[in-house]
């Protein structure tokens, strides 16, 4: 199997800490830190989530996390727009924290 060559303009990743869900996260500008890979298996996880969100699905989950809402609310809110399992509302969450959308507070990931 043919690989691609790294790409040797990759920015390393600032690492900035911000309290995300009660813990430090590095601050995200866009690019990844470059991987050093074994050549190990690897074994892909989450295959069976769907990563991908309409805007108005993402615009709708910072609009419920500010007014408080928790995951457990957000995910069955967004339900309604094609249903999405809750790990995929947290990551959702995650990357909006790391993106800077949304902030933290008092209830954390359990809401107001």
């Amino acid at each position: 199997m043919r690989t691609k060559p790294e790409n040797p303009r990759v920015r390393v990743q600032h690492l900035r800490a911000t309290r995300c869900f009660g813990q430090a996260v590095p601050a995200h500008d866009g690019l990844a830190a470059p991987r050093i890979r074994s050549r190990e298996e690897r074994v892909i996880i989450l295959e069976e989530l769907d990563f991908s969100w309409t805007r108005s699905d993402i615009a709708r989950a910072v609009e419920l996390w500010n007014a408080g809402a928790g995951l457990v609310e957000i995910a069955e809110q967004l339900r309604g727009s094609g249903g999405r399992a809750q790990y995929e509302t947290l990551l959702l969450l995650v990357h909006l924290a790391r993106e800077g959308k949304i902030s933290e507070r008092p209830g954390g990931i359990l809401g107001n």
